[in-house]
């Protein structure tokens, strides 16, 4: 299991790295359905899991696990 914690201001690239970190997830037969990403606020989460459907050819529903750390 890999975790990454990736900290920076607004624009310094956060969602990308951690997407990048999602995708080598993904090439190692990780499933969409076994990835959490977790952000601080509602719609960074969406955000991500939108980029991330669009990056991965995924529909928004397989990344279940792309939420808040507040639910």
């Amino acid at each position: 299991m890999n975790r990454h914690l990736v900290l920076g201001g607004p624009g310094a690239g956060k969602t990308e790295r951690l997407l990048g970190a999602v995708e080598a997830a993904l090439a190692d037969g990780v499933r969409p359905s076994e990835v959490a990403f977790v952000a601080f606020t509602v719609a960074a989460a969406d955000e991500a899991r939108g980029r991330a459907a669009t990056r991965f050819g995924l529909e928004t529903k397989a990344l279940l696990h792309f939420r808040t750390l507040h639910f």
